[in-house]
Parts: structure tokens; sequence; C-alpha cells
């Protein structure tokens, strides 16, 4: 058995600090080999406020569900995560409570957008998410999975399962409806899943584009470029979209 840490570049809730400090153990990963010619890959974790954003993190990382977490604070977590018979050195950004900053889409390989089921709003703001995702130059094939939370409370549904999926379907990325709550199977479905298209959308831009330290390059700097231009359109549109 090997061991793993969960840890947390920012402070947070004593509860979720006492977490990210201890050791769990894994899986047996003795089979697994480090893909040592990959750099860390990073998720972001976006959506409205209260749609589980940190839930879902934690869930995944710590295999625990914590229903309470510190408001309006962002956390960076590291780990090594074992996917198909790898060791995937992963960054995990928990955008916290607050309508997440689109510069967090920016910085990471691939998106993981969250609505709750119970919340008409949060989904009209994950539906201008991925919109955005599909629009601004530099988003192009950004992989992305929309993610239904809270999926244990149907009696509170007020959106339906067709409707995401539909959602889904027009801006081409998966969809899934999950619970934090529930369990950890779903939930490391989803993650995992977001990290297969991340490598395999490097290994397409590694064949087609040359060396990776190339690549990381010409990718830093038109995100920077990109960045500096559509940041204030950006805002813009999530700004109306929360009205």
């Amino acid at each position: 058995m090997t061991e793993t840490t969960l840890s947390s570049k920012m402070s947070y809730s004593p509860v979720v600090t006492q977490r990210a400090k201890m050791k769990k153990r894994g899986n047996n990963c003795n089979n697994n080999r480090p893909l040592s010619d990959e750099p860390q890959l990073r998720v972001a974790v976006v959506g409205d406020s209260s749609v589980g954003k940190s839930a879902l993190s934690v869930r995944f990382l710590a295999r625990r569900f914590l229903p309470e977490y510190a408001p309006a604070q962002e956390l960076l977590y590291e780990r090594q995560v074992a996917v198909d018979g790898h060791l995937i050195p992963l960054v995990v950004h928990d955008t916290a409570s607050q309508v997440s900053s689109p510069s967090s889409i920016f910085q990471a390989d691939g998106v993981l957008v969250l609505y709750s089921i119970t919340n008409k709003r949060s989904f009209d703001t994950a539906k201008s998410y991925l919109e955005i995702i599909a629009t601004e130059p530099g988003f192009h094939n950004l992989p992305t999975v929309l993610v239904g939370h809270k999926s244990d409370l149907q009696h509170l549904r007020q959106v339906a399962y067709t409707q995401a999926q539909q959602l889904a379907w027009d801006v081409g990325c998966s969809f899934y409806e999950v619970s934090s709550e529930s369990g950890t199977e779903s939930v490391d479905h989803v993650f995992h899943t977001l990290i297969r298209q991340v490598l395999a959308s490097r290994q397409r831009r590694k064949l087609s584009s040359g060396s990776s330290k190339d690549r990381r390059q010409r990718s830093n700097s038109i995100t920077s470029n990109l960045w500096r231009k559509t940041r204030a359109a950006i805002l813009e549109k999530l700004r109306r979209s929360t009205l």
C-alpha cells in the first residue's frame, strides 16, 4: 500500500484544514507508474454559490462528506490520483462559494461546471460558463464536464435531467448527475472522466504541435494575451447571467 497526501495551499475552515494535513491510505498502487513526462494536471471546479463545489472536491480528495464549509475562500488541493494504472499529479482548484472567476478557467487544463438540480438559477449560471467555454477564443476543445449536483434531493428538483442532458449535447461536453452525500463512486467517475479527457487532449496536441516544452510556451503566451483581451467581456457576461 502507498500513502497519498491531501494538501491545501491556502487556509480554510478548521475541519477542512485538519483533513488537508492528514495522510490517507489509497488503493493499492504498486502497479501504478508515474507519468513523469506529464506536468501537473489542473482541474477547476466552477459554478454558482451554494452548488456544492467544496463538497464535491472534498468528497473526491478526502473521501468524506462535510456538510459545512467556510464561505468565500478559494483552495488549491494537490494529490496524486490513480487513473487507469497511472499516478496523475493533480491540482484541484476549488473556487468555493462565490460565483467563480473566469480566470480559474484560463488557468485550468479541464473544468467541472457545477449546478444544483434544486436551483434553476445555478443551472442558468452553468449555461453561461458553458457558452463562454464554447465561444471564447482560447477555450476551443477545453475538456469540460457538466455536473448536476445534489442528485439525492430529487423531491426538490428544479432542473430536469433531460434539460441538462440536451445542454451538454448542444455544447459537446459530458454530463453526469451526482451526489457528494451519497458516496464516492459517482464523484470519482466524474473526476476520472475529466482527467482522461485532459490526457487525451494533451496527447493530441503533442502529436500535432511538436514537443511538450514548445507547446506549453505557446499555450502560456496565447493564454496571457487572450486573458488580457477578453477578461472584461467575460466578466460582463457572467454579471448579466447572475442578475
